[in-house]
């Protein structure tokens, strides 16, 4: 898409990283490691190159299954990119 960084195909991977590991959203995961004022990264030790705490990872949860995948985006602010995963989500879920 136009406007679309050369990197975001990796900040993608990454912020799936986070909620394939947590089960959170990776914005959900960034707030929290801020309001304790302790880097994600660092608190859990994780690579840089394979996680990133940013918005834009949302968690796609079944009842009674867990998490089984992410919605993710890049490219907009990281309150922007996680407001468009759940928007998307939403749509899919008014359509079932």
């Amino acid at each position: 898409m136009p406007g679309i960084a050369p990197d975001s195909e990796a900040w993608i991977r990454r912020k799936r990283n986070v909620v394939e590991r947590f089960h959170k959203s990776s914005l959900l995961m960034k707030l929290l490691a801020d309001k304790q004022e302790r880097p994600l990264l660092e608190r859990y030790a994780l690579a840089p190159g394979d996680y990133c705490a940013s918005g834009g990872g949302v968690p796609i949860v079944v009842k009674g299954s867990g998490c089984l995948g992410a919605v993710t985006v890049s490219g907009l602010t990281q309150f922007d990119d996680h407001a468009l995963g759940v928007e998307a989500l939403r749509n899919v879920l008014s359509t079932l």
